[in-house]
């Protein structure tokens, strides 16, 4: 028995967790984790280092569509929900 008993509850409910029992396994999370960072994160960081003044528009466009994938997914939410919004 765990002395923390949120933590198990947060892992659950952390987007990866939830895609994973979605799409059922973290092989294509994964997968799709590691697109992501190198066909958009890495694009952008690049470019910040390119082009310093738009920094923190480019971070903006970064996380925006993460930040929204997010929340779809109903992460950092209860489970009794289904898990997405």
């Amino acid at each position: 028995r765990s002395h923390c008993p949120h933590v198990a509850m947060w892992h659950r409910t952390h987007a990866y967790q939830r895609l994973a029992r979605r799409w059922g396994g973290h092989r294509p999370v994964t997968v799709l984790v590691g697109v992501i960072n190198l066909l958009w994160l890495l694009p952008l960081a690049l470019a910040t280092v390119r082009w310093p003044a738009a920094a923190a528009a480019l971070t903006a466009l970064a996380y925006t569509p993460l930040l929204i994938g997010v929340w779809c997914l109903g992460a950092g939410s209860e489970e009794d929900g289904a898990g997405a919004r």
